[in-house]
């Protein structure tokens, strides 16, 4: 793997929350206590898109290992968590234009 010449600040995007599409808090979708348990109410998110491709490489290592130990209940919870980091991190791509 080649050094990258950006620095931290340069892949750290900011995109609209997934999970209440950039509100924060509404009534019409009911959040927990009315603010978004995602963003905290902030409605963005700041996402550092080296570290998440880093994360993703480390929950494929965990699931390969799972899979080998046949534990299905962990495999399918690597799953749900891998698509979630994969969306946060296609959509932070998409915006930076990568």
């Amino acid at each position: 793997m080649a050094p990258t010449t950006k620095t931290a600040s340069e892949t750290t995007v900011t995109i609209d929350c997934p999970r209440c599409a950039g509100q924060g808090g509404s009534k019409h979708w009911h959040p927990d206590a009315g603010v978004c348990y995602l963003c905290h109410g902030k409605g963005d998110l700041q996402v550092n898109v080296e570290r998440g491709e880093r994360h993703l490489a480390v929950l494929r290592r965990e699931y390969v290992e799972a899979r080998r130990a046949g534990d299905e209940e962990a495999m399918a919870a690597l799953v749900r968590k891998g698509s979630m980091k994969r969306a946060l991190v296609e959509a932070a791509k998409e915006v930076a234009g990568l």
